[in-house]
């Protein structure tokens, strides 16, 4: 867990907010050299799974989202995402990003149904449910944002991307994604604190970015390849 109170953490913040973008890309770089000083990167072979893409988010720059009772809007069944989890695996593939839209027809039972159906038959690292889902599970099932993300853990659950931020500035949020979780949400750093004790769970290592969830993190197995 990252002490948001901490005189180390606020450091952080005063460098975030006072430093030119050529300056943090600077100390960044450096961090990572120090991090990582062999000359290599790493990667894993993984597969974006959408669930669904029946979505009441309504965002302004989204062309994937139907509306509900809409001809086009889907469901994917656990078989055929089990199906595409083979498919990755063929390919070499280690973990999957499963994400979707705010679909209010699918009770809370189901994604709990998928992660076990998933750690059952098609053993993989689940990646999945962005930020602005888990927060429209709490609202849409009377739940708290941490009951959500106990449950899902406990279901098979791995960690959790980052995606579905957009623009974290509230006055154009609200022009283009105004349904959507706020920018001061405390999403982030609960689903935070889940990539943590899944990553403890996984016997993952921790991100370079305290406590800052990641589609890129964790990764279990690597392949490396020299940089050019």
């Amino acid at each position: 867990m990252v002490d948001r109170t901490s005189r180390e953490f606020q450091s952080y913040v005063d460098l975030y907010q006072r430093a030119s973008l050529l300056e943090l890309g600077r100390l960044a770089h450096q961090a990572r050299w120090r991090l990582h000083p062999e000359n290599v990167v790493t990667y894993i072979i993984d597969r974006n799974i959408n669930y669904t893409n029946v979505c009441v988010a309504d965002c302004k720059f989204c062309a994937f989202y139907r509306r509900p009772k809409h001809g086009e809007g889907y469901v994917l069944s656990f078989e055929q995402i089990g199906r595409k989890i083979d498919e990755l695996k063929a390919l070499g593939g280690v973990q999957i990003l499963i994400q979707g839209g705010h679909n209010p027809y699918i009770p809370f039972a189901w994604y709990l149904d998928l992660m076990r159906y998933i750690k059952r038959h098609h053993p993989i690292h689940i990646h999945g449910f962005s930020p602005s889902e888990v927060d429209f599970f709490a609202g849409r099932f009377g739940m708290s944002i941490e009951t959500v993300i106990r449950e899902l853990v406990a279901a098979g659950l791995d960690s959790i991307p980052g995606g579905g931020g957009e623009i974290l500035v509230q006055e154009v949020r609200d022009r283009v994604a105004k349904k959507k979780a706020g920018a001061g949400s405390p999403t982030a750093s609960s689903t935070c604190s889940a990539c943590e004790r899944s990553r403890r769970k996984a016997g993952a290592s921790p991100p370079s970015s305290a406590g800052r969830c990641s589609p890129s993190t964790p990764s279990l197995r690597t392949s490396r390849r020299p940089t050019r």
